[in-house]
């Protein structure tokens, strides 16, 4: 199983006001590595599990096809959900 974790916390900068930094880690053999950094807002998000998805397909640690795993009737793709879970993607916030 490969596992991601996130860190996050609201940026200094006064430009960036209304947003959240959120940095990714990679953990290998029990230790984290940091793989990036984004910046997404409070409103217009599909929420901060699904934004780390979202780069971790960008970036390709993930394999592309896993975007649709979450598309049926009532939910779009590119969401971090169960199926994506189950294929063995765990990805988790710490406080």
């Amino acid at each position: 199983m490969k596992t991601f974790i996130y860190t996050k916390k609201s940026p200094n900068d006064k430009k960036l006001v209304g947003q959240i930094e959120i940095n990714i880690y990679h953990v290998k053999n029990n230790k984290p590595t940091n793989i990036g950094t984004i910046f997404t807002t409070f409103g217009s998000s599909k929420g901060n599990d699904s934004e780390v998805f979202r780069y971790l397909i960008e970036n390709k640690y993930i394999p592309k096809y896993y975007y649709n795993l979450s598309k049926n009737d009532w939910r779009g793709a590119g969401y971090y959900c169960f199926e994506v879970k189950d294929m063995g993607i765990n990805i988790m916030g710490l406080i």
